[in-house]
C-alpha cells in the first residue's frame, strides 16, 4: 500500500512507493533501497560505492565518455571500465 506524502513545495498529495525489500548492490553486495547505475561499466550500486566512484580519478573522464555515448545514440555503453 502506498502512503501518501505532502511533495516539498507541490500543492496537494502524491502517492510515493513504499519500500517493501532491498536489493543488493552489485559491486558491493550490501542491501540498499536506492541504487544508481555506475558510470564505469554496468553495475548498479549503492549510494556508498557512487560516492567512492566520485573520488576515482577518473570520474569525470568516464562520466563524459558515458554521455558521449548516449549522445550518439549508444543507450547499452559498457563504460571505461
Amino acid at each position: 500500500m502506498a502512503k501518501r506524502y505532502q511533495a516539498a513545495g507541490h500543492q496537494g498529495e502524491r502517492d510515493w512507493p513504499t519500500p517493501k525489500e532491498s536489493v543488493a548492490c552489485q559491486r558491493c553486495g550490501k542491501g540498499t533501497f536506492a541504487t544508481i547505475m555506475s558510470y564505469f561499466n554496468t553495475e548498479s550500486i549503492c549510494l556508498g560505492c557512487e560516492k567512492e566512484e566520485q573520488a576515482s580519478p577518473r570520474y569525470e573522464e568516464a562520466k563524459r565518455a558515458e554521455n558521449e555515448a548516449v549522445r550518439q545514440g549508444n543507450y547499452n555503453f559498457k563504460g571505461i571500465g
